[in-house]
């Protein structure tokens, strides 16, 4: 079996590289949707917080007054 030729080897290497140009933009894009994703799962973390504070306070108020009323004291 003979050595690869110089030609050979350049078209390997040029093979490569476009492959590794592709993969380059595809994980681009890649990292641009995960970016966007994760700004909205921001939002929709921060929105989720705000509602259980203010369910957790709106619980505590009712449980508050159902014991005061088991008590006679309302």
């Amino acid at each position: 079996m003979s050595p690869p030729s110089a030609r050979s080897i350049h078209e390997r290497l040029a093979a490569i590289e476009t492959t590794q140009t592709h993969q380059n933009d595809t994980l681009k894009s890649i990292n641009g949707k995960l970016d966007g994703i994760g700004g909205r799962l921001s939002s929709l973390e921060m929105q989720s917080a705000k509602y259980g504070a203010l369910s957790g306070g709106i619980m505590s108020v009712g449980i508050a007054f159902i014991v005061a009323k088991l008590k006679g004291q309302v």
